[in-house]
């Protein structure tokens, strides 16, 4: 690609833009990067904006490649379309910053974290600055899909958009499942949209250092991950909800907000709440705002729900009733006060393996069923504010398993039933949190990772648990600054690796047992399964030290200590 300027026929350039945005051709892949690369050629005065806008936005193509996943390259192509979009708009903000525009625009948004609904998200923005009319004025009703009905809904309508237009409004449609999502991969490295595209002088790089960055924007959020609700939008967007957020009238008058905290609960968006405390600055402090409203209208219901008054004979049910009521809000009221206070004795950060672990509690304490219900309670009267260095559950569970190792055998083997059901939520809580190099040095200075390891050893650990085992070292790998080189060093992974996958090869049988026809009929069905979990196991602990060899390849201190060994792990792995 050449760096060099140089002019094109500006009528040549409109034709081709034309003929384009307005036909089937947007729908191919290396069409798309051309016309990206054409604009980012010309001069903004060279191109009629406005009328490339209207043709792409009006093109049924653009619209099918925005709202369907047809092939593996469909995000590529959303971002490749709604760029040159955004490219376009951005020529002329002003001149394309209309009512139509904006409920095209809206049409098209999903409201997650992917490259193209940041570029859509900035392009609403711009709109709302250039006509002071903001989008959420229109909205005129919420629908909420419940986990269960979703794939009910899917056959019956196919995919639900976020925002759909109606003659009376906007509809906005949230789905619970994609919430659950939302907390479980929340992404706080979110890459922004390069500086170029948004900024007045364009031409501070040349052209192809614009086509790369662009391309490492994409690459890198898909990396990333972007099954995810922005956090920003929902965490706004919830005060639109007159379901979930009340304006209210008090006796002198004043208008306050009443918070629905039931319907944050169910619906998880307090889970969500939670988690983003871990996010940036303007993120917390919206969601310390929601907290903060929560709490008051808590307060408020348990008031209501246990007045001042002469005691009486009530119905001992009734009376069964409120004090379940009172006790419903009275813990969570603790939970919120807790995180309230930590922020206003401005005490040490927290990780977000930290914040997502006070997630996972929420749903802990909503169910009195489950085993660890008990422990999320005491959990969270265990202190008046949110400590920097615990886990919750995570030091309670590391101990308990040699307390239980000296019961009887007896009760140890009822015992060890509910221990794995812990073990199963911290193990998961762990793999899905740890987000950042602070949470792995947090649980490495807790000694956590040598616990693991010796409860890889335990003859008897389920298979499922095992697994989640690995997945924390793979998460590991790809979250600690350096990988968790120390790991290698100090705790000998590599040389503990392989001996797991050794003493694999040993139990596997000699006849490639699941690629052969003949030994498929012939041996049970107990043998397969056994040999098919066998070698899911392998494949994993393979992965990890393939991981690890490359890791050690790129430190030379690391080199010198294994002693040029690294490759031989390969080579021994491949025997």
């Amino acid at each position: 690609m050449e760096d060099n300027d140089f002019s094109v026929n500006a009528k040549i350039v409109n034709a081709q833009l034309e003929v384009i945005l307005g036909s089937k051709w947007i729908e191919k892949t290396d069409i798309l990067e051309y016309v990206n690369i054409l604009i980012l050629c010309i001069k903004q005065k060279s191109i009629k904006s406005e009328r490339m806008v209207q043709l792409l936005l009006n093109n049924e193509k653009y619209s099918s490649i925005m709202i369907t996943d047809n092939d593996e390259n469909s995000s590529y192509k959303k971002f490749l379309s709604t760029m040159i979009l955004f490219t376009l708009f951005n020529f002329n903000p002003v001149i394309n910053s209309t009512p139509t525009v904006q409920e095209k625009l809206l049409t098209f948004y999903s409201g997650t974290i992917s490259s193209d609904d940041k570029l859509i998200i900035k392009m609403l923005e711009i709109i709302e600055s250039q006509t002071s009319n903001s989008w959420t004025n229109m909205i005129f009703s919420w629908e909420f899909i419940q986990e269960e009905e979703e794939e009910e809904v899917l056959e019956t309508i196919g995919d639900t958009r976020l925002i759909t237009k109606e003659k009376e409004g906007l509809i906005i449609t949230l789905r619970k499942r994609l919430i659950e999502k939302s907390i479980d991969g929340y992404v706080l490295e979110r890459p922004q949209i390069p500086e170029f595209c948004i900024s007045s002088n364009k031409d501070s790089f040349d052209i192809t250092t614009r086509w790369n960055l662009l391309k490492k924007y994409y690459e890198q959020t898909e990396r990333c991950g972007t099954a995810m609700y922005g956090p920003l939008l929902l965490l706004l967007l919830v005060l639109h909800n007159k379901e979930l957020v009340k304006m209210v009238k008090e006796e002198d008058g004043s208008l306050t907000y009443k918070y629905e905290f039931k319907k944050f609960l169910d619906s998880k968006l307090f889970q969500f709440i939670i988690c983003s405390l871990s996010d940036d600055e303007a993120i917390t402090n919206i969601s310390y705002e929601h907290l903060t409203n929560l709490a008051v209208s808590l307060e408020k219901k348990s008031v209501q729900a246990n007045p001042v008054k002469k005691v009486t004979d009530k119905d001992d049910e009734e009376k069964e009733e409120d004090n379940g009521l009172i006790k419903y809000n009275s813990i969570y009221q603790i939970l919120i006060k807790r995180i309230l206070y930590h922020r206003q004795q401005n005490q040490d950060s927290i990780r977000p393996l930290i914040w997502f672990s006070i997630s996972r509690i929420v749903d802990l304490l909503k169910n009195p069923t489950l085993p660890l219900h008990e422990k999320a309670y005491r959990w969270v009267l265990s202190s008046s504010t949110i400590r920097g260095w615990d886990i919750p559950m995570v030091s309670d569970v590391m101990m308990s398993y040699n307390k239980r190792q000296q019961d009887d055998d007896n009760k140890k083997e009822i015992d060890m039933e509910i221990y794995y059901g812990e073990l199963s939520w911290v193990l998961a809580t762990i793999g899905k949190g740890i987000k950042t190099d602070e949470d792995f040095k947090m649980l490495d200075k807790k000694g956590v990772f040598e616990w693991l390891l010796n409860l890889i050893n335990v003859p008897y650990l389920k298979e499922r648990l095992r697994k989640l085992i690995f997945l924390v070292f793979y998460k590991v790998q790809r979250v600690a600054d350096d990988g968790g080189l120390n790991m290698i060093s100090r705790n000998g992974i590599v040389s503990f690796l392989e001996i797991l996958n050794n003493n694999i090869k040993s139990k596997l049988p000699k006849d490639n047992v699941l690629n052969s026809a003949d030994v498929l009929q012939n041996e049970n069905k107990n043998t397969l399964n056994n040999t098919f979990k066998l070698v899911q196991e392998q494949n994993g602990i393979e992965k990890l030290l393939l991981g690890y060899n490359e890791l050690v390849k790129s430190q030379k201190r690391l080199i010198l200590w294994t002693e040029g060994d690294s490759d031989n792990v390969v080579k021994r792995l491949r025997k």
